[in-house]
């Protein structure tokens, strides 16, 4: 009895060594996998893609219903909008103007905190403005018909009219399809706000330049 019972804790000892053997093992595996550099680039791309994705779905834009209120609001947030001297909307089509100079928008608000520099550098952000605004704003109100905004800038004078049905002819693709920020930036901001090519072919189709003399 004595021998059986030795011989069972004897098992029962090699058991456990084997045991633990076998997770020292596998930790030492798994720690080995931890310090891969191929295995942890490819858990940071994986993790990135996800966080990727997560943020398209956050950003994805989402239809506005056109009400007065609603348009002003969203356009109090676009570029210059501090320096905008009329705003209009009526069935579904909009026209802006932009003081045509710093002494116009002083001569209306007197006690302004802004300064000619700032005026300078709203103005200069012209692609921005009659490209990526426009389009953005017929992007988020589907039941927008068409734009029109007046940009003056010192010897040329701009004004952009856009359209639903030529824009989406032009881009080839609905604007108010959901499209997160980096498929937007993708189909539409990079090649048609920044890239020269694009952009030419958005002015030759809905921007016309009124250059004056000095």
């Amino acid at each position: 009895m004595i021998h059986m019972e030795s011989k069972r804790r004897g098992f029962q000892v090699m058991a456990s060594v084997m045991f633990l053997s076998t997770l020292l093992v596998g930790c030492g595996e798994e720690k080995v996998e931890e310090n891969d550099p191929k295995q942890q680039f490819e858990k940071v791309m994986a993790d990135l893609e996800k966080k990727q994705q997560e943020n398209e779905e956050k950003t994805k834009n989402q239809p506005i219903e056109l009400t007065k209120d609603a348009f002003t609001t969203y356009i109090g947030e676009i570029d210059g909008s501090d320096f905008m001297k009329t705003i209009d909307l009526k069935d579904g089509v909009a026209n802006i103007e932009y003081y045509a100079s710093f002494d116009e928008y002083l001569e209306e608000h007197p006690n302004t905190s802004f300064n000619p520099t700032d005026y300078a550098v709203a103005i200069s952000r012209r692609n921005e403005i009659l490209v990526g605004e426009t389009v953005g704003v017929l992007r988020y109100f589907p039941e927008m018909k068409s734009i029109r905004i007046y940009l003056p800038s010192y010897n040329e004078n701009y004004t952009v009219d856009v359209n639903r049905q030529q824009l989406d002819e032009l881009l080839g693709l609905d604007v108010t399809e959901p499209r997160g920020d980096s498929q937007w930036r993708e189909e539409f901001t990079s090649p048609y706000v920044y890239d020269a090519q694009g952009r030419e072919r958005f002015f030759e189709t809905f921007v016309t330049v009124d250059r004056t003399s000095t």
